[in-house]
């Protein structure tokens, strides 16, 4: 038995390297690129330029600080971005790989499931992991803020936030920051109030965020704010680059919801997204099953808690899916859909499982009664996971092959390649 553990840690321990080896190139890679002037047309640094220039806008709350900041600090907005994006995408590393240690290898936590996602379908640069950090932070204030007017002034200031960053923080955070608030009055409060005081609680954010879907924009949004960028550029010293219009994420603002939806539901109807999603959602599924049940779990002490952990996880992924469904319908980004979906379940299992939630619980064990059982993990190889994808958008083959660990990293090299011999080419 010792044999066959230390046999599976070094397994393990050799896929998690080899994980982060993956990750590395087009980590430095995004983090270099987009300093570079011809990425301020792009969609990652444009949905962070959206700011209040034209007045009141969804998404408009991080553009309206870095106007700020670039204006009196004179600092390149893109460098801004590019540091809060990887900062929260180290922290929030940091914080799957404190709450998940004792769930799940920490090669599935760097997998194209989880953190490698981002990496390698190219949105690291987006506002998602930051997003999630807050979420994760609301979860932490309702759980470990003891006063409950304490609790509530600094869960909205943080939700408020969150959705007036993007209004998708509100499709994954509501429904659990209900049922957890719910919870929370579940020892001093009597059956009708405990249900009627989240709605209180909460509704700063529920008001935040349907404030911001009323105001989506409109061209003349966009032209004001693509304007008032140009003037900074003008104000940094160096800067050189000027918008000629509005850009992608800053174009999108005057897109009607009917347009967005057009978009979306054209890239369903494709055979080539409901193969490759499907797949992917079955393989997250099986992959969780499999080690959820089979005893990965360092905290489960026998069958019975290992069927638990295993239905709670069926059901957070049920309810998690539910919730950020509608993004699917209103935005064609759906590898990035996935990425919210799949992180916002792993950040409230072990939430579940720590602190028991009555609802939760009684359906997880019925759930876990009629979930078969898969076959035992120790087959299932690593190595095939080097090789599924999960694109940002537009779910084509060239796209998926260059959102799996080993297409990315042969795409950039390839890159890299090209571009040292045209450098070559150019000095002879």
């Amino acid at each position: 038995m010792i044999s066959c553990t230390c046999r599976r840690f070094t397994n393990e321990s050799r896929a998690t390297l080899l994980f982060l080896v993956f990750l590395v190139i087009p980590f430095i890679s995004h983090t270099i690129g987009f300093l570079l002037p011809e990425k301020y047309t792009s969609w990652q640094i444009t949905e962070w330029l959206i700011n209040y220039s034209g007045g009141f806008v969804r998404r408009g709350l991080p553009g309206a600080l870095l106007y700020q900041v670039s204006l009196y600090a004179h600092i390149p907005p893109n460098q801004l971005i590019v540091l809060i994006s990887m900062v929260s995408y180290l922290i929030l590393a940091l914080v799957f790989c404190r709450i998940l240690k004792n769930l799940l290898p920490a090669w599935i936590l760097f997998s194209p499931f989880l953190l490698g996602m981002p990496v390698w379908s190219n949105f690291t640069v987006r506002k998602d992991t930051f997003i999630l950090l807050l979420f994760a932070g609301c979860i932490a204030v309702v759980r470990k803020v003891r006063g409950f007017i304490p609790m509530v002034v600094i869960l909205n200031a943080v939700a408020v936030i969150g959705v007036l960053c993007h209004e998708m923080f509100m499709f994954i955070s509501l429904p659990f920051l209900w049922v957890l608030i719910s919870t929370r009055m579940a020892k001093t409060k009597s059956a009708a109030h405990r249900h009627l005081i989240p709605a209180a609680v909460l509704s700063p954010l529920i008001l935040a965020g349907v404030w911001a879907l009323l105001h989506h924009g409109d061209a003349s949004i966009a032209d004001k704010i693509t304007s008032s960028w140009n003037i900074i550029f003008g104000c940094i010293p160096g800067i050189t680059f000027r918008y000629a219009g509005p850009e992608a994420a800053i174009d999108g603002i005057r897109w009607t919801t009917d347009f967005a939806m057009s978009l979306a539901l054209g890239d369903l109807r494709k055979s080539i997204f409901p193969v490759m999603a499907g797949t992917g959602l079955i393989w997250f599924v099986i992959c969780g099953n499999l080690h959820w049940a089979n005893g990965l779990s360092k905290n489960t002490d026998g069958e019975a808690s290992q069927k638990r952990i295993q239905g709670m996880f069926t059901v957070i992924a049920i309810i998690q899916l539910v919730s950020v469904l509608p993004l699917f319908f209103a935005g064609k980004d759906f590898g990035r859909w996935m990425f919210l979906w799949i992180s916002s379940t792993l950040l409230i299992l072990p939430c579940c499982i720590n602190e028991p939630i009555d609802l939760l619980e009684r359906v997880s064990l019925s759930v876990a009664r009629i979930i078969p059982q898969f076959v035992n993990s120790s087959k299932l190889n690593p190595l095939l996971f080097l090789f599924a994808g999960f694109p940002c958008a537009n779910w084509c083959l060239s796209e998926y092959f260059q959102s799996m660990p080993v297409g990315c990293n042969m795409h950039l090299i390839n890159e890299i390649f090209r571009m040292f011999l045209s450098c070559f080419h150019s000095v002879i």
